[in-house]
This record gives C-alpha cells, structure tokens and sequence, in this order.
C-alpha cells in the first residue's frame, strides 16, 4: 500500500484537490463521493471517510481513513432516476396526446423528451409520408435543421440506405436511436 499513491487514483484531479483543501482545513472526518481508478484501469465510485492527522504545530502528517465501494448504489441510483425521467415524459406526452395537438407540436414535443433522456445535442423527429415513402421532418434542433438545409436533396432520404431506416420500413414501427 505504501508504494501506492492515492491520490493518483482520483478520476477528476479536481475532486482529489477538493478533498486535500476541506481535509487540510479541518479537523473533522469529512465524507467525499468520487470515483477513482483501479490498477486495472476498472472505475469504481467509493465513499471517502477520512481525516488530516496533525501535528502540534498543525502541520498534516498523514491521512488516515476508509473506502467504501459504492458502485453498485449508484449505478442503482443512475437506473431510478433515468427510469423517473423517462415515466415523467410519458406522462407529459401521454397527456398532450389525450388534447387536439397537431404533428409538429407533438413532434416538438417528443424532441424535447428525447434530448433530455438520450443526452443528444442532435435530433430530429420525423415521419413517413405514406404517399411518397420519403421523411418528413416534424422536429428538430437547430442543428439538424443546418444539415437539411445543406443538403436540401439528400436530407429527405438521409437514412434510406441505414439498416436502421430498412428495419423500420420493413417492420411499420417506430426506433429511437442514440448515435
């Protein structure tokens, strides 16, 4: 252990710095979530219980302290609060739909969702038109907006040759995707 640096272990240099400052003030045993790395390259979230032990001078001759691996708690804790994103707008769009809204408010709508669940800065809602079979675009940031308007030709057809495109014609339903 006394080979191992510690700190050196910190994922965010920031954290480890936060740490030593809050510990170098006080003389309390303070509590610090972080993640850190393994030797094997594997990151783990661990709870920090330690203490600045000084001297008579106040100068800090070592740390002492525990860890506590509390991965999987907040993995758990990741899947509550994406599940209670995600049943939160079900609910708003399940609602809207229930009133008189037209595609591209619902459209508008849906995006918004998406964005938030996926952590997308691009997107675009979009449906078949059962006429021509081309897409229609009903949504999107403003970003993909920029790239149908550079391509003004290609952007309807954008994904007819994607597998994902083939998939969802093939099978008549709908596909979210995160790519």
């Amino acid at each position: 252990l006394k080979a191992v640096n510690c700190w050196d272990l910190h994922l965010n240099r920031s954290d480890r710095e936060s740490c030593q400052t809050v510990l170098d003030s006080s003389h309390l045993i303070e509590t610090f979530e972080t993640q850190l790395r393994r030797r094997d390259g594997t990151l783990i979230w661990v709870r920090d219980t330690a203490r600045a032990v000084k001297d008579q001078k106040g100068q800090t001759c070592f740390y002492d302290g525990a860890l506590e691996d509390i991965t999987r708690r907040k993995h758990t804790d990741a899947v509550l609060s994406w599940n209670l994103q995600l049943r939160t707008s079900l609910a708003d769009v399940s609602s809207r739909l229930l009133s008189p809204t037209s595609i591209e408010e619902m459209s508008g709508l849906v995006l918004e969702h998406v964005r938030r669940l996926t952590s997308s800065l691009t997107c675009l809602v979009g449906y078949v038109d059962h006429r021509t079979g081309r897409l229609v675009t009903a949504a999107a940031t403003d970003d993909a907006r920029q790239m149908i308007i550079q391509q003004p030709d290609r952007a309807p057809d954008a994904h007819r040759g994607s597998a994902l495109w083939n998939w969802v014609l093939a099978n008549k339903k709908p596909i979210l995707t995160n790519l």
